[in-house]
């Protein structure tokens, strides 16, 4: 007999699949976003939208999002900052059921 320990995840999985669901919808298969794109989408989509830690963990965690590159931006106000392009992992989120094909 397994007896949990108090405080650690019950199970489940280690993503919030609503958010990667909409993270794909943003992105599309072939698409391409940085991290600031995909954070300021969420903002305006949902009314819980997650935090940009949040975010960054369900991008690196969930096994459904590639790094392509580091790109450096630019705000309004001028301040530079760097940010990752990622792009969704189509066998990955096939797989799970988050991307189906269709035969055209």
């Amino acid at each position: 007999m397994v007896i949990p320990i108090k405080g650690s995840r019950r199970g489940g999985k280690r993503y919030a699949p609503r958010l990667v669901r909409q993270i794909i919808e943003h992105l599309g298969e072939d698409g391409e976003a940085t991290s600031q794109e995909i954070y300021h989408y969420l903002i305006g989509r949902t009314k819980m939208s997650p935090t940009r830690n949040q975010l960054s963990n369900i991008l690196k965690k969930s096994g459904f999002f590639i790094p392509i590159d580091v790109v450096n931006s630019r705000n309004v106000i001028g301040n530079r900052s760097r940010c990752n392009l990622w792009a969704v992992d189509v066998s990955a989120a096939e797989s799970e059921g988050l991307i189906t094909r269709s035969e055209d």
